[in-house]
């Protein structure tokens, strides 16, 4: 089992404060995706809709394909937003 969501608490046990969500890179995500069972990737997908884990640094292809943009269209914006290094 790779992805381990460590939830399971006693019943009489409740936490007062919310916990800080986990951290997941968009390298690490591509990985669970790829690796991980059925039952992993149904456990990570529970736990970033209720945003017990939050990605970061997604992947440019990851980051596409939730705002259902094109790869191309990000890589020319990101040409035109680089800053001027000199060049005339």
């Amino acid at each position: 089992m790779f992805y381990n969501p460590k939830t399971q608490r006693s019943a009489s046990v409740t936490p007062r404060t919310p916990r800080t969500p986990r951290a997941l890179s968009g390298r690490r995500l591509n990985h669970l995706v790829r690796k991980g069972s059925p039952r992993d990737r149904a456990n990570l997908a529970l736990d970033l809709e209720r945003g017990a884990v939050q990605l970061i640094r997604t992947t440019r292809a990851q980051a596409a394909a939730l705002t259902k943009a094109s790869t191309g269209y990000i890589g020319t914006l990101e040409r035109r937003r680089a800053p001027a290094s000199g060049k005339r």
